[in-house]
């Protein structure tokens, strides 16, 4: 299984069972709920495209993240977070005079074919904005037909390298560390391991060889040496690849998996049958989300405690909203509105080019209110958002990696195990 949403950071999803908050219609005044007009899974016409829409002087906003599914417990919370941001701002006064109008009860969903009609329930809305997708793979499908439509896209946890490199991104930018800044915080784990060697392993597809060069080159760049590259396909022998480790000689070094959640932790099980005294196992945010918390806690005790995972921030502090990369997409919606606030327009265009003057440099501010105030005073403003700690780069992505290392508790569980500071 290869799921739409790569796994739509499942490194998130075990966070989210603890409670996920349905989304609410905190400010019917300025909210739309838009009726779901999905076509059947069998109709699998891309959507088409809008002209541009034209300055009306309201800003308004769509949320485009998965409301069902395996990605609800991040869209859900997202969503909740996007109508919460908005209220904010409307207390505050709003956007260009007016409330700023959030478009909601659109679904991302779970397939390529419910995506493509939600891009389309979004343009027919005529959107300035949206939050979202979700979906590392809805994003490089559809964002350019959002841009060609001349729509703001801020999506808070697609985190796929290739979006770094999507063409003519103007109106693209994300709040979710990047996955190169992952893959440096791998090989950087790797490093910390002590061992000068790592065997990479990982899944032959268009996510994992991307990825598994990333970190095989941020490696270099912290002298660990590489031993083996290992592809798992859908028909390799993962329990010969998993015993080929074991008897190599002098050893696999430390053992780095790059893989979806299915993939990944069937080849673990066959590895922890030929390896129960294994090297550091380090692998990426997939994996935090196993098929299973019972299979993690049958691991034998040391198996299970060498493996430690590298994951973007998602779970919330305390003054953040609820729900993993919830903040993410409150931060979108608030980065939009003070960029339409300092561009004196709804137009998309105008918007994205001003994203770059208020997320970047100037006195920080964490709050919609404050920087409006500050805007108002001829300030220069730095949105920093609820976690205080946050800048947008020119180039449309975060300048800070904020990531997470996690491991495995003896029930099966991920926990946050503290944050990994990329040291240059």
């Amino acid at each position: 299984m290869r799921p739409v949403v790569k796994p739509l950071l499942a490194v998130a999803l075990a966070l989210a069972l603890a409670g996920v908050a349905s989304c609410s219609d905190d400010n019917p005044e300025t909210t739309e709920s838009v009726p779901d007009t999905s076509p059947n899974s069998g109709d699998t016409e891309p959507p088409a495209t809008a002209a541009p829409r034209q300055s009306d002087g309201v800003l308004t906003i769509g949320v485009l993240l998965p409301q069902t599914g395996p990605g609800a417990p991040i869209g859900i919370p997202g969503s909740a977070a996007a109508s919460s941001a908005v209220a904010a701002i409307n207390d505050a006064g709003g956007v260009l005079g007016e409330g700023v109008v959030l478009v909601t009860g659109i679904d991302e969903g779970e397939t390529l074919e419910q995506a493509g009609a939600a891009v389309q329930q979004m343009l027919d809305a005529d959107v300035d904005a949206i939050v979202g997708p979700g979906s590392s793979a809805v994003a490089l499908e559809y964002l350019d037909d959002l841009m060609s439509a001349g729509v703001l896209t801020c999506s808070p946890t697609a985190n796929a390298l290739a979006l770094e490199d999507f063409p003519d991104r103007d109106l693209f930018f994300r709040t979710i560390t990047s996955d190169s800044r992952t893959a440096d915080g791998i090989a950087l784990q790797a490093a910390r391991t002590g061992v000068s060697s790592a065997t990479v392993v990982y899944v032959d597809d268009g996510f994992g060889r991307p990825m598994a060069r990333a970190v095989m080159d941020a490696m270099r760049n912290r002298e660990v040496q590489l031993r083996e590259e290992i592809p798992l396909t859908e028909t390799s022998d993962y329990a010969e690849i998993a015993a080929g480790l074991a008897e190599s000689d002098p050893g696999p070094g430390t053992i780095i998996l790059i893989a979806d959640s299915e993939h990944g932790w069937a080849f673990l099980n066959e590895l922890q049958a030929v390896l129960p005294q294994p090297p550091a196992i380090i692998v990426n945010d997939a994996l935090r989300s196993p098929p299973s918390a019972e299979q993690v806690a049958a691991l034998p005790e040391a198996f299970r405690l060498a493996i430690e995972g590298v994951s973007p921030l998602g779970s919330p502090g305390s003054d953040e909203p609820a729900g993993p990369f919830a903040t993410n997409s409150f931060d979108c919606v608030n980065l939009i509105a003070l960029s339409a606030l300092a561009a004196s327009t709804d137009d998309p265009e105008a918007i994205a080019a001003a994203v770059d003057s208020v997320a970047n440099g100037g006195a920080g501010c964490p709050t919609f209110a404050e920087c409006a105030a500050q805007m108002a005073d001829g300030r220069n403003i730095l949105y920093t958002g609820p976690r205080q700690r946050f800048s947008i780069g020119r180039d449309g992505d975060p300048d800070l990696a904020q990531l997470m290392l996690f491991r495995f508790d003896d029930s099966g569980l991920a926990n946050d195990a503290g944050p990994v500071r990329i040291t240059d």
